[in-house]
């Protein structure tokens, strides 16, 4: 079940949900389901999409990382990108996956990355069985074609509703016949692992724009509200980015916060490239000046898909963060999401206590999605992590 589409649906049971699929007759069981479906599983096969691609995963209200501007984005910062979907007959896609994939450093080959996907069909998320076939099918293609050592893979569903079988998982309550059960345990899936260094964060906070929004107002603690009267007295506004000078003024913001807490940007060609792939809105806090000029003091960035929206960066200066302006201006963005009947808001993760704490005084309630995982193609992707971890030591210590 994906967060996105069924989350916040809780009055049906478990087993009533594999019986919903359209013309399914009542009783009858999940290793019915999967036979007079989708299998014969030989017949599942994977081609290349090559027009459509955004309509077929916001059709399967997949994630914005999954939509083609976040690939050609990527393709700035030296990755490649395959869009690949799986298939059972000309007419029925049965899930969709961007492929990113780039060069390792020391010439170790390459490395694949899934970022919050795949998505798959609505009737697929109905049984676990048949989405780690599709899965292994989309593993398979990848090992052949695209050749990585490893893949990176952190789908965009609930862990309480959605995983992958592994092989720390039983399959012998599976409700499937030998053939079937054989073919997971020969899968890629079976050799997955937990990613020791995962790309995107499982662990973050959605709130459902499905509530109303003095339901969402309710849901803020007493400080955060505070802060939004005191940043609302205060005459800040906040407006959307429409010209490449907004941008300027971003990254001048996005820099000092980067020198405050030491890390790294990229260059400013990328985020340029990422206003004109309108991968979201940019949401610029600023007050106006005796001179009628107007001083930014936080933004705050999204991605988003038909029904998602997604922080990817933001940030405010200090005195953005003394005026409040961080918070006025991620309440903006949620409402204004709701407006725009998103469904989703994804807070992207709860990182160090500070940055957790702020994030929490929007929502409560922690959201955990499923791991992220990683399959080995090949033993020198072990050394790699090996070197790599040497290297890092040495960089940071020598």
């Amino acid at each position: 079940m994906s967060y996105n589409q069924n989350v916040f649906d809780k009055t049906s049971s478990k087993e009533d949900f594999y019986l919903k699929k359209d013309g399914l007759k009542d009783g009858c069981s999940k290793n019915e389901w999967i036979k007079d479906n989708y299998l014969n599983i030989e017949n599942i096969y994977i081609e290349e999409c090559k027009t459509g691609w955004d309509d077929i995963i916001n059709k399967f209200t997949g994630h914005p990382l999954q939509l083609d501007n976040w690939g050609s984005l990527k393709s700035q910062s030296l990755w490649t990108g395959k869009k690949l979907l799986v298939k059972i007959s000309d007419d029925k896609i049965l899930a969709a996956a961007s492929v990113l994939t780039r060069k390792l450093p020391f010439g170790f080959g390459k490395i694949s990355h899934i970022p919050r996907g795949p998505a798959f069909a609505e009737d697929i998320l109905k049984n676990i069985i048949v989405c780690n076939l599709v899965f292994d099918k989309i593993l398979q293609w990848i090992k052949k074609n695209i050749k990585p050592i490893a893949l990176i893979c952190e789908p965009a569903y609930l862990s309480k509703d959605f995983k992958f079988l592994t092989r720390s998982d039983s399959l012998a309550d599976l409700e499937a016949d030998n053939k079937i059960i054989n073919q997971i345990k020969n899968s890629f899936v079976q050799k997955m692992f937990l990613s020791t260094s995962p790309i995107l964060f499982n662990k973050t906070l959605i709130i459902n724009l499905k509530q109303s929004e003095d339901q969402m107002l309710a849901n803020l603690s007493r400080k955060n509200r505070s802060h939004l009267r005191s940043a609302e007295r205060k005459g800040i506004k906040i407006k959307i980015a429409q010209t490449k000078d907004d941008i300027k003024d971003v990254l001048k913001i996005y820099k000092e916060v980067a020198n405050r807490a030491s890390f790294s940007l990229h260059k400013d060609e990328y985020f340029y490239k990422a206003f004109e792939l309108d991968i979201g809105p940019l949401y610029i806090a600023y007050l106006n000046t005796d001179s009628n000029r107007q001083q930014p003091l936080a933004f705050l960035w999204l991605a988003t898909s038909k029904f998602q929206a997604f922080e990817l960066w933001g940030g405010a200066n200090s005195q953005g963060q003394i005026s409040y302006a961080n918070n006025l201006i991620k309440w903006f963005a949620i409402c204004d999401m709701k407006k725009n009947r998103k469904i989703i808001y994804d807070m992207n993760g709860l990182l160090n206590q500070g940055i957790s704490n702020f994030k929490k005084s929007f929502e409560k309630r922690e959201d955990i999605l499923t791991p992220s995982y990683t399959i080995s193609f090949s033993l020198r992707y072990k050394l790699y992590i090996f070197v790599y971890r040497i290297y890092k030591f040495l960089k940071k210590y020598v």
